[in-house]
């Protein structure tokens, strides 16, 4: 009897550990830590990473007996544990605030900047404080936020008019719904794909997932959520198979495909990035379709766009779109090599210049890993597709912040590639540049970084392709 007990013994006692662990982590890392103290930071943060591992590595195992549900109760409660504070590790939480107080009052927020409506007679009667513009960044720039994200965002002002730590709650709600979303999605998805569900575990424990999307309140987990859902519905309805050789004789459900479409133009509407992954729908939907596909993206679009549409608008947030890529830098891989050849022949920084040369060079990369000829139209091909569009574009950008990669994370369960969780544990370098006033970045963290996550992914690259060709031999 002892003997039949003792694995039951053993899954208990791991997940005290892990609970434990993951607790204490993110207790301290959320609380009781400055994103300045960056040696508290990445200590803590590669002790949350240690357990994940562990766990992960353990969960995974064959003959193992925790069960999906165990895994998405722990991920509710990971994601709980930061419910009740103001982010401490990002401030762009004080810029959502901004922008929902604008559109609560009647404002439209593309039309203003803060630095603006700050010296107005409004901005004190509507309670916009002097402490919320100077905790916001890039008080001189217009949001680029779309329509969709903007209204979680009004949320917060209207309940919590007064209260930054309301307010930051009522966001980590809406985050929190999308996260569940996620947990239920995935197991499914990957038990459409034929992989095994516990796969998920990847990306519902990891640490840089629960930090910078629940804690710091960055929509990608809704975002991820509604991109994700779209490529479910397209999969249900018959529209993308898993298999080569689908059933001739099933119609596809047209019920389905307009789910898709609403749920691809709500991911296009909290954050712009899933734009990118439209010309990869080509080979899996065929011409009529994805054509059809895009039109009714564009159409949904432009109707929840036309509540703010004003003559200057375009201009307004095209001025904003632009900075992005021509004056902002952050977290770079090639561009940096390009700034330092820039220094050495030019003598002075040419962002500008390399900004614009990577975005065209990001968007034709993009196009092409889309386009280029699938062998087998499956669903697994299009989730291949996107994760590696979405790693060249960030590879190419002039800046990366730590929450861009999330959607990768994402993606990479699908897929037999792990260099996305590599890069997540790696992006706690990243924070050594808050340790410094002003803020200063440290080259060689940032050259550790890349060299790791693409020496990881070089060599994934080697073995998939190995796999492949050892496969066509038999």
């Amino acid at each position: 009897m002892a003997l039949i007990g003792q694995p039951r013994v053993a899954l208990n006692l791991r997940l005290v550990i892990f609970v434990l662990g993951s607790a204490v982590g993110y207790v301290w890392i959320n609380y009781f830590t400055h994103r300045v103290w960056f040696y508290q930071f990445i200590a803590l943060y590669v002790g949350l990473f240690g357990v994940y591992g562990w766990f992960v590595h353990w969960v995974l195992k064959p003959g193992n007996v925790v069960s999906v549900r165990q895994i998405q109760w722990l991920g509710i409660l990971l994601r709980l544990i930061p419910l009740w504070m103001i982010p401490n590790l990002s401030d762009d939480f004080f810029r959502f605030y901004w922008d929902g107080k604008l559109l609560v009052n009647g404002y439209n927020p593309y039309l203003w900047l803060p630095k603006d409506f700050i010296l107005t007679p409004e901005a004190a009667k509507l309670g916009f404080s002097q402490a919320l513009y100077e905790a916001m960044n890039s008080p001189t720039h217009y949001t680029i936020y779309p329509p969709f994200n903007q209204a979680l965002f009004a949320t917060a002002p209207w309940l919590y008019p007064h209260s930054l730590l309301g307010g930051a709650v009522v966001m980590r709600c809406w985050i929190i719904l999308g996260e569940i979303g996620l947990l239920w999605l995935l197991p499914k998805l990957l038990q459409m794909l034929g992989k095994p569900p516990k796969a998920m575990v990847w990306y519902v424990l990891n640490p840089y997932i629960v930090l910078e999307l629940t804690a710091n309140l960055h929509f990608e987990g809704v975002m991820i959520f509604m991109l994700l859902l779209a490529v479910y519905w397209l999969v249900k309805g018959g529209y993308l198979h898993v298999a080569p050789n689908p059933q001739k004789n099933r119609q596809p459900n047209p019920v389905y495909f307009i789910l898709s479409v609403v749920a691809f133009t709500l991911a296009v509407n909290t954050k712009l990035i899933p734009l990118i992954f439209l010309p990869a729908l080509f080979w899996f939907l065929g011409f009529k379709r994805s054509l059809l596909y895009y039109s009714l993206v564009g159409l949904l679009t432009a109707l929840l766009f036309i509540f703010f549409i004003t003559p200057d608008f375009i201009a307004k947030f095209q001025d904003s779109f632009n900075l992005y890529f021509q004056k902002f830098e952050f977290n770079a891989s090639v561009y940096y090599v390009l700034r330092w050849i820039g220094y050495q022949t030019h003598g002075y920084n040419r962002i500008a210049f390399f900004g614009f040369v990577l975005s065209i060079i990001s968007g034709l990369g993009a196009l092409a890993i889309a386009l280029y000829p699938v062998r087998k139209a499956v669903v697994h091909q299009l989730l291949h597709k996107m994760l590696f569009i979405l790693t060249f574009y960030y590879l190419m950008a002039t800046i990366v912040h730590p929450w861009y990669i999330s959607v990768i994370v994402g993606l990479a369960v699908f897929t037999p590639y792990r260099f996305p969780m590599v890069w997540s544990a790696m992006l706690g370098l990243t924070y050594y540049a808050y340790s410094s006033m002003p803020y200063q970045e440290n080259l060689w963290l940032v050259a550790v970084e890349y060299a790791v996550v693409l020496g990881w992914l070089a060599v994934e690259l080697v073995r998939h392709w190995s796999a492949r060709d050892s496969l066509h031999k038999l």
